[in-house]
């Protein structure tokens, strides 16, 4: 395990401080779970927007979304 460390407001590091160890387990691994989701998430997004853009570049050179299925729908 390594440790990190997240900024919170009083009152939460307060009542985390006073929280059981059981408790403390059951959050870090949500938090785990949760970074991860975000973590794939953006790298979704950052593909998908990566596509998006080289669509964009391709259809200002004439390789619009009809000419690849006219291409890719011909017999040659």
């Amino acid at each position: 395990m390594e440790r990190i460390v997240i900024e919170v407001d009083q009152a939460t590091a307060k009542k985390w401080r006073r929280t059981s160890s059981k408790f403390k387990k059951v959050i870090t691994e949500k938090f785990e779970k949760d970074v991860d989701f975000v973590s794939e998430k953006f790298k979704n997004e950052d593909f998908m927007a990566a596509l998006d853009e080289i669509g964009e570049r391709l259809a200002k050179r004439g390789l619009t979304e009809e000419k690849v299925n006219e291409i890719l729908n011909s017999d040659d």
